[in-house]
């Protein structure tokens, strides 16, 4: 299993509470295709940024490949309100207890 952030920088006035919505509704997505394992991570805003970090089984769990149409919906909708791109980065293997 792997840990990556999952981040987006907020490069407009768009309202944040709806950012923020719209980003969990994509951890929701990403949980309902088995893309991130278990639950997931809270996310939350950090300056202009949108974190939140995952727990996946392998390290291109993420990849767009694995994408349906929901969780490109979300994607499309936080790029275009954010005014940027989403960033996924593998941070390292995650160990559980």
């Amino acid at each position: 299993m792997y840990k990556q952030k999952i981040a987006i920088t907020i490069n407009s006035d768009f309202d944040r509470d709806k950012l923020y919505d719209e980003f969990i509704l994509l951890m929701k997505s990403l949980c309902r295709t088995g893309q991130i394992m278990g639950g997931f991570e809270s996310p939350y805003v950090a300056e202009n940024e949108l974190i939140c970090y995952q727990t996946t089984l392998e390290q291109n769990s993420l990849d767009s490949i694995y994408n349906n149409e929901w969780v490109n919906l979300r994607i499309k909708n936080l790029e275009e309100g954010c005014n940027s791109r989403l960033k996924i980065e593998v941070l390292g293997e995650h160990i559980p207890f």
